[in-house]
């Protein structure tokens, strides 16, 4: 990778001399260092915005299932989910309380994986 660009960072002595200690311990140049944390964030800060970007897509998706109108239509909403979730458990279309523990701790855990976390 071509490195012709320079960034000027300003800090204080103290800073700067914790920093170059640390770069020297690691036996590593500072500015081998500096990339590696610039790096760093700009790849954790692309996972943020990824992960902003797909639960502004999520709450857009359930602002759709959620009618706009009066309280009646929304309680006539609502009674006619009530209504569908009572035939799925009539016909033996459920889930069980572990199952969705387990499914939702996967998906978090795929989720902290994909920002870094783990």
């Amino acid at each position: 990778m071509a490195k012709d660009m320079l960034l000027t960072v300003r800090m204080d002595a103290k800073l700067h001399r914790a920093f170059m200690d640390a770069a020297h311990a690691l036996d590593r140049p500072a500015s081998q260092v500096a990339r590696d944390l610039v790096r760093g964030f700009v790849q954790r800060q692309s996972r943020t915005v990824e992960f902003e970007e797909a639960m502004r897509r999520h709450e857009a998706r359930l602002a759709q299932d959620v009618p706009q109108g009066t309280e009646e239509e929304y309680l006539a909403f609502l009674a006619e989910k009530v209504r569908l979730g009572r035939e799925d458990i009539a016909a033996g279309r459920t889930v069980s309380h572990e199952q969705v523990v387990a499914e939702g701790e996967a998906r978090r855990a795929e989720l902290l994986k994909r920002l870094g976390k783990r």
